[in-house]
């Protein structure tokens, strides 16, 4: 099930006139399902500063500030990661994509050429993976939010302890209330990976290895240079 077809699935939907009312509609009943929800949580705080305070650049950023693209099935998705994946489809059975290790010297050169011209189609691609990789860890505001990440790891203990759709529903559910440019870049984000998945064969790169390597990355909520816990890591895998 989507997150789209979730909400098409509640039923009190039709009745929602704002999203503030769905947003209630959704912590009601991710609260009855078990998850704790902060109360009074404004989407602001987890979106940026104030807009004298904004800077344009790629990484080290808030994702309402990155330089984007509108693609109608997602959203405004950071253009740095739609020019990564146009690379890493053309190099998607390459064994060990996103495992494999690129060269930090020419990463760090990468980066300073991209906050100039935004260009990685002659990049090599574990350079591009690494990229990706750094672009998710730096954001001032992880994709899963820090406000949600104890409840997100309350989604996956729940399929852990063996109530595998009751944490599948609640985890769509949760999708719902972090900010859209989030939301987006978490449903392009996987899109790329099944695909990447889906090459296995090829590529040695199953969704438990793509889980197992990217999880650090993507679904952290620690100061910026500490690493996360061993119980979070198990939790996000």
């Amino acid at each position: 099930m989507s997150v789209i077809e979730y909400v098409k699935d509640i039923r009190e939907v039709i009745h929602v006139d704002s999203v503030n009312n769905l947003h209630a509609l959704i912590v009601e009943e991710l609260r009855k399902a078990g998850v704790k929800i902060p109360f009074g949580i404004d989407q602001g705080c987890m979106r940026a500063p104030l807009a004298h305070d904004r800077e344009i650049r790629h990484f080290n950023n808030y994702l309402a500030h990155v330089p984007c693209y509108y693609l109608e099935s997602f959203g405004h998705i950071p253009s740095f990661l739609v020019r990564a994946s146009e690379v890493i489809m053309d190099n998607i059975n390459v064994e060990g994509i996103f495992r494999k290790s690129g060269s930090l010297s020419r990463q760090k050169k990468l980066v300073e050429d991209i906050e100039q011209v935004l260009d990685v189609s002659s990049a090599n691609v574990f350079d591009v993976t690494g990229l990706i990789k750094q672009f998710f860890r730096e954001l001032r505001e992880p994709l899963l939010t820090n406000v949600y990440h104890t409840a997100f790891l309350k989604c996956q203990q729940m399929r852990d302890n063996g109530s595998i759709e009751k944490g599948r529903r609640a985890a769509l559910k949760l999708c719902l209330l972090i900010p859209p440019e989030h939301l987006g870049t978490l449903k392009f984000t996987m899109n790329l990976f099944h695909k990447v998945a889906a090459h296995s064969a090829q590529n040695k790169m199953t969704a438990r290895n793509l889980a197992l390597i990217m999880a650090p990355s993507i679904m952290h909520n620690c100061p910026k240079g500490n690493k996360m816990s061993g119980q979070e890591k198990n939790g996000c895998r």
